[in-house]
């Protein structure tokens, strides 16, 4: 089967709607501050930097692990013991 090639000239409705959406867009960024922006930008930034502190950490683990050396061994959690109390149920009268 042969492929067609359609083409769609964009019609006078959607050239408006695309304006009016830039337009609406526009309007509502003026609303909020300059501030918002900067500090959006920053806070990106903070997660990025932490982001790289996590995959160096790991990239440090994995490098310590090919140098041969047991890595320190975790401390094991303390079995607690603890003491069930339980209670018999009281026999139903038999009839």
């Amino acid at each position: 089967m042969a492929e067609e090639t359609v083409t769609v000239k964009k019609s006078e409705f959607s050239k408006h709607m695309k304006a009016a959406t830039k337009a609406s867009v526009k309007q509502v960024g003026s609303l909020v501050p300059r501030e918002f922006w900067q500090y959006g930008r920053e806070a990106r930034r903070e997660f990025l930097l932490a982001m790289r502190s996590v995959v160096d950490g790991a990239i440090d683990r994995l490098e310590e692990k090919g140098t041969g050396e047991a890595p320190p061994a975790k401390p094991k959690p303390k079995a607690r013991k603890t003491r069930v109390v339980v209670e018999e149920a009281p026999e139903e009268a038999e009839e």
